[in-house]
């Protein structure tokens, strides 16, 4: 037997090693045969098992098969090691499989063998080949390689440390295409449909004999049981996944069928008979509408299907009849062609006389309506309710399954459509439209309710146009806050809100009056008029919204007799208009444009600052709140910082116009902080108030004098501060603020500052930016007329520090006589370095105030 071989064979057979014919032992042919199983042929291609037949066990098995690339292709190779060696290779096994278009060449090697064989036997399986078909084909021939190749290729065994060449035989294969089938389609009719759920459970009652096992199994796991119907009363009622392939189409079956399909002929059988179904006719807003059926034979199924019209009711529930349900049955609806409703006699348990025995007019089915639409009070009017005629999911339609057969309209069911009379509705909820006062940012908007009977509960959803916001939902003010209530729930969203009342057991709201059921707070950003007050406004609209509001959606519905019932809903909005113009506090002093800007000395060694106000709207009085630097002193005021107001604290002011009822100040020079406040009305009347004002036109409210620190810079800037909370000399925190319609209202502010100072340019007496005859004149005019000019330093043309006619002599010499220009700041905006008592009030052209 060659046992000196045995060490080099193995180790060069481990490392990979072909050996030539020359190398190998000869064997007993009849004791060892290659073969290959009969194949399992499916749509795709066909599987083999590679065989071995001999009397020895062995530690290596390597086999080749040849095939013509041009029919078939090897596609996939799967070993029976743990079959064979009864557990998992080790790391030292061998285990190839090396594809070519033409041929497979596999080896299994137990290495070292550590008393491990692979087991003698008749026809022991090694390998299972997948070959996919390359073109159509009657016949093919699958051939063991015993030679050929460099090196040559054979098929052997290695027996105790010898390697076997074996018998090898050929096998021929000819295709035996299995039966292409629907799966699910048990009564072969061409489609899957509820009734092959029926034949089904027939099938397992032992009651018919399929012709197409395969066909049978709905969900796939090659096998037949009450799982099946119930896997095709799923997917048509409640959407689950469809069955697997083939569907939906007729195909080849898969790989794992084992079931087998003698012949699938899919055919459509008429039923005779005489088949409807019929929807009643009702009256009312909402009603429940009796769906019955006419069968000449017992029927054991059915499918409904409605067609709502959305712009005149809706369908809320689909249900069976009462006198179905004891027997059992599967129904259900599916949201892809709601409203539908589905009925197949009771499979699991095998219940006889589940069906529905043959009659006229039998209750199938109750249809729960709601209107969604009405005429006016007083009329009525008449809507169909039809059966859908298109198909509906999963390509459902409306039919009768008798002796396992569907009954469509195709094949003779006629569908009798109902009407639904729908009275007047006279209860009417009312979102009545509201418009907010000038300026304000919320207003109010109330439900309403018109109605002729009492009410015991009721559930509103209203919805809003986007910028405006819902800010509170309240029976405050409502006539629903005086009945006791059960249950009271509201809820905000981003696009509107909702609210649930349900009132105590025995306690209503009366009929026959307009009541008012809730208050609907909105808000708006508050925005000033740019025009007519009457246009310059924003409307949204407010609308009652069924089923899109809150978890699970709300209606709107009213709780009457113990039932809910739609009331007619009339929509509504929510108007704001544009405010006045908001008050503003200022602090500086005016210009000749009448812009409030830093205020200037008004006498040597002191600065007038003035408080300044405009308003769209009269204000009645105000409080004042500022911060000032160290070193600035706030003057007139006593040891206890109370400042006395006098006649120059008031000039030219409008507190002084109105004879405004109280006028004070008070200053911490320490702390540097100052506080104002003014009350324009008075006595009995209460007539005074500061007048509204526009923005271009502010008006003075009080004059504040300041003492420049000793040792200050005379071109430094003080800045002066609103700031709320600020105690001045008290001990009470004050705010900015201003009463307005008795109503304290916060301001705008705008900071002010002091300067000593302005920077100037030298000639440019009138501040207009240029230097022309125009300075002259306003210079002369200036000396023997007396107009005011806001910067008298820039008038010294000559910079003697006196203003005199020598100054309208400079420039008019310098503009007519090559006379010498002004003295500087002349060419460029600044301050000159001589002492003089001339001030600069203000000078806009330096970028200045």
């Amino acid at each position: 037997m060659g046992v000196h071989f045995t060490v080099s064979v193995r180790a060069f057979f481990a490392a990979g090693v072909v050996f030539p014919l020359s190398l190998l032992i000869a064997g007993e042919c009849d004791n060892c045969t290659f073969t290959m199983s009969e194949p399992d042929i499916w749509s795709d291609g066909f599987e083999i098992s590679l065989l071995v037949s001999t009397e020895y066990q062995s530690t290596a098995v390597d086999m080749t098969v040849l095939n013509d690339p041009a029919v078939v292709r090897p596609l996939e190779v799967s070993d029976s090691f743990d079959e064979l060696v009864g557990g998992e290779p080790e790391a030292t096994d061998i285990i190839t499989a090396d594809f070519a278009e033409d041929s497979v060449r596999v080896s299994m090697v137990l290495d070292p063998p550590r008393d491990r064989r692979f087991p003698a036997g008749d026809q022991v399986e090694f390998w299972t080949i997948f070959y996919g078909y390359q073109s159509a084909f009657n016949s093919t021939t699958l051939t063991f390689a015993d030679s050929g190749g460099a090196p040559p290729i054979t098929n052997y065994l290695e027996i105790d440390g010898s390697l076997r060449p074996c018998c090898t035989e050929a096998h021929a294969i000819t295709p035996r295409l299995p039966t292409p089938f629907l799966r699910g389609d048990a009564n072969e009719s061409g489609a899957v449909t509820p009734a092959d759920a029926a034949y089904l459970c027939e099938y397992l009652a032992g009651n018919n004999t399929p012709s197409c096992l395969s066909a049978c199994d709905a969900n796939g796991d090659d096998a037949i049981d009450t799982s099946d119907p119930l896997y095709l009363l799923d997917y048509f009622w409640r959407l689950e996944p469809a069955p697997p392939p083939p569907f939906p189409e007729v195909l080849w079956p898969p790989r794992e069928d084992t079931l087998g399909c003698a012949t699938y002929d899919p055919q459509a059988v008429a039923v005779p008979g005489t088949f409807s179904l019929s929807l009643g006719e009702v009256t009312g807003p909402n009603v429940t509408l009796p769906i019955t059926m006419t069968a000449s034979q017992d029927v054991q199924g059915f499918v409904l299907s409605l067609s709502p019209d959305p712009d005149k009711f809706m369908i809320t529930n689909l249900r069976l009849a009462d006198s179905l349900l004891h027997g059992g049955g599967d129904s259900g609806s599916f949201s892809a062609c709601w409203p539908s409703l589905g009925f197949v006699s009771y499979c699991e348990g095998l219940v006889n006389g589940a069906t529905i025995p043959a009659g006229n007019d039998i209750l199938i089915a109750e249809v729960e309506v709601e209107a969604t639409a009405f005429p006016p009070c007083g009329q009525t009017e008449r809507v169909e309710v039809a059966f859908n005629v298109n198909p509906c999911a999963n390509g459902l339609e409306n039919s009768i399954i008798v002796d396992q057969r569907d009954v469509t309209t195709s094949t003779g069911l006629s569908l009798l459509n109902g009407s639904i009379d729908i009275p007047g509705q006279c209860e009417t909820l009312h979102i009545v439209p509201a418009t907010a006062e000038p300026g304000f940012s919320e207003v109010d908007v109330r439900i309403e309710l018109e109605n002729q009977r009492p009410i015991e509960g009721y559930t509103l959803a209203v919805t809003h146009e986007a910028g405006v916001e819902l800010d509170s939902i309240t029976l405050e003010g409502t006539s629903a806050v005086n009945v006791p209530a059960e249950f009271v729930e509201s809820h905000i969203y981003p696009e509107g809100g909702t609210l649930s009342v349900v009132f105590e057991m025995g306690r209503t709201l009366p009929g026959g009056a307009r009541l008012r059921l809730a208050v609907f707070r909105y808000g708006y950003d508050r925005f000033d008029c740019e025009g007519d007050l009457t246009v310059d406004s924003r409307t949204f609209e407010l609308n009652f919204a069924d089923q899109i509001l809150g978890s699970p959606p709300v209606s709107n519905r009213l709780l009457q007799g113990g039932i809910e019932t739609l009331a007619h809903m009339i929509d509504g909005s929510v108007t704001f208009l544009c405010g006045l113009h908001p008050p503003h506090f200022l602090i500086g002093a005016l210009n000749q444009d009448q812009e409030v800007v830093c205020a200037y000395h008004s006498e040597p060694g002191r600065i007038k600052a003035t408080l300044f106000y405009t308003s769209g709207e009269p204000i009645q009085g105000l409080s004042a709140a500022l911060r000032y630097p160290p070193g600035l002193r706030v003057l007139d005021v006593g040891d206890d910082g109370r400042g006395v107001v006098s006649d120059r604290h008031l000039e030219s002011t409008e507190t002084d116009n109105i004879n405004a009822a109280f006028r004070y100040f008070n200053a911490s020079n320490e702390r540097g902080e100052l506080v104002i406040g003014l009350v324009a009305e008075g006595g009995p009347d209460l007539t005074r108030i500061y007048p509204p004002t526009p923005p271009e036109s502010p008006k003075a409210l009080l004059h504040v004098f300041f003492e420049l620190p000793e040792s200050g810079d005379q071109r430094r800037e003080y800045p002066l501060t609103f700031f709320d909370g600020v105690l001045g000399a008290g001990d009470v925190p004050i705010y900015n603020r201003a009463a307005i319609s008795n109503q304290s209202r916060p301001v705008v502010t705008r900071d002010g500052c002091l300067t000593v100072n302005a920077p100037f340019k030298r000639g440019d007496a009138n501040d207009d930016g240029t230097i022309n005859l125009a300075d002259a004149i306003a210079l002369l005019t200036f000396l023997f007329q007396g107009r005011p000019l806001t910067c008298l330093r820039a008038c010294d043309c000559n910079g003697d520090g006196i203003l005199n006619i020598a100054d309208p002599i400079c420039l008019l010499a310098y503009l007519f006589g090559n006379g010498e220009p002004p003295a500087e700041p002349f060419e460029e905006c600044g301050h000159p370095d001589e002492p003089t008592d001339l001030t600069c009030e203000i000078f806009t052209n330096c970028g200045g105030e």
